[in-house]
């Protein structure tokens, strides 16, 4: 794409200047891009400027969509055990490319009452996915005493409208299953009741092409005479989209020892077709070590998409080796004697090497 940008002033005497470029990320796996630079005179407040021979450079953009890995925590006990943080897989390319086809159904088979010069709305709601419309076809059922009085739209989440049918030359009662559809080779306002079968409808669903499918979307009818009265008996969308495909990652511990992926150093996770992100969870292990505090990796390490780069992230393991002290009794004679009561200190860490405790007593002049 050619872009003209901001002119550079060259200050007076001055041999050269300097101009700061910088990328846009696109979020789309588009592989290397060539971009040309051209440097030529501008200079509209100079009568004759002097006419220089243009400079060009080509720089080379290279993609950067990846494969993202977030663990939640910052920190965690080795004591946590099991599902002790989430991890979010994530990936860049949200804006393609898509590849991956798939037919969609979404309906709401509410019965809604049609009252006379009033609009009424019915609502589908598309569930969350990274997907844009390829097709659309929409299948409506209406029981009302004079159809021409309907005007009918269908209204996207973006707030495009599309006239599916207005006053229908129709004296007709029922639309039983009528499926509008750009394909269909009847126009809806040559039909009869019940208008069972395919029609096109009087407006483009094609004008809906590219749209996200994600969102709410409307089902648009006003009754606009008086008189005659109905409902709606339900209506549904179909839609053809096309998405981001599934994604294949390979999950890797860089410290069993400190952090495991469901007991193993790796875990293969999926982000599903038309998804951008997937959650698991990693687990803590107590090493019985008295280490301190381990800094653990937890990195993607492979991909079944081309182009998406690998990263990681990291996790710090607090240690949780305890020492405790216990008592062979919970009271005592002033005037036992020594070893009445004795003190047991325990540790709980494996590594046994030496090493002294100090114990103290809150009141020296009785114990």
């Amino acid at each position: 794409r050619h872009k003209r940008l901001p002119v550079v002033p060259v200050a007076f005497l001055d041999w050269s200047t300097l101009l700061t470029l910088r990328t846009l990320p696109r979020l789309e796996r588009d592989g290397v891009q060539i971009v040309n630079i051209t440097a030529d005179i501008d200079s509209p407040i100079v009568s004759n400027p002097p006419m220089y021979i243009a400079g060009a450079e080509t720089i080379t953009v290279l993609d950067r969509e990846q494969i993202l890995v977030s663990v939640v925590a910052d920190a965690v006990s080795e004591s946590g055990g099991p599902a002790v943080s989430v991890v979010n897989v994530s990936r860049s390319d949200v804006n393609g490319p898509f590849d991956y086809v798939t037919k969609q159904n979404f309906s709401n088979p509410q019965t809604y009452q049609l009252l006379d010069r009033a609009t009424t709305y019915s609502p589908i709601t598309v569930s969350s996915q990274i997907s844009r419309i390829s097709d659309l076809n929409v299948t409506v059922n209406f029981r009302h005493d004079w159809l021409g009085d309907l005007d009918v739209y269908l209204v996207s989440p973006s707030g495009r409208r599309v006239e599916l049918f207005t006053d229908l030359i129709s004296n007709e009662r029922n639309m039983v299953n009528t499926v509008l559809d750009d394909e269909a080779t009847q126009g809806i306002i040559t039909g009869k009741a019940p208008f069972t079968g395919r029609y096109m409808p009087e407006g483009h669903l094609s004008d809906f092409i590219n749209e996200e499918a994600q969102g709410t979307w409307y089902l648009e009818v006003t009754d606009d005479n008086v008189n005659d009265f109905g409902r709606l008996n339900g209506w549904s969308m179909e839609f053809s989209t096309v998405g981001l495909s599934p994604a294949t990652v390979v999950l890797q511990s860089s410290d069993t020892s400190e952090v495991s992926l469901g007991g193993a150093a790796t875990r293969t996770v999926v982000i599903p077709a038309n998804q951008s992100s997937v959650q698991t969870t990693i687990d803590a292990v107590d090493d019985t070590l008295l280490d301190g505090v381990q800094t653990v990796t937890v990195a993607a390490t492979s991909v079944n998409v081309i182009g998406l780069d690998l990263s990681s992230d990291t996790v710090q393991v607090n240690d949780d080796e305890q020492l405790t002290f216990a008592l062979t009794g919970t009271t005592i004679r002033e005037d036992a004697a020594a070893g009445a009561v004795q003190g047991i200190l325990t540790r709980y860490n494996s590594d046994l090497s030496a090493f002294s405790v100090r114990i103290l007593s809150s009141n020296t002049a009785r114990l």
